[in-house]
């Protein structure tokens, strides 16, 4: 969803049963820009849902993205964060959703 953001109020991401994968787009800032990402998807309670490490950066016009693919069978209705961590970099950036399931 390029609707993700970090900030206070998480964006909501509607699912339904039928969907079998989704995909997170992740900006990076310019000044962050690295070869390799790694992300950890948790709920917000803490429960890991997925680590993915070695992924790389995809650079347009806009700016670079780290794309993201999910099975949206591991989504439940719950809270996330997702933390973005470049190789080497001392610095993460984390964005939070939700995810709303639909029948």
């Amino acid at each position: 969803s390029p609707a993700l953001r970090s900030g206070s109020t998480p964006d909501s991401v509607t699912i339904s049963n039928r969907t079998k994968t989704v995909l997170l787009i992740m900006p990076v800032s310019k000044d962050q820009q690295l070869p390799d990402y790694s992300v950890i998807l948790k709920t917000t309670r803490g429960q890991v849902v997925l680590v993915q490490r070695r992924l790389k950066p995809r650079v347009s016009d806009q700016g670079s993205t780290v794309p993201i693919r999910v099975s949206a069978a591991l989504l439940t209705a719950d809270t996330y964060k997702l933390t973005l961590h470049g190789q080497g970099a001392e610095t993460a950036q984390d964005f939070y959703f939700k995810i709303v399931r639909r029948g």
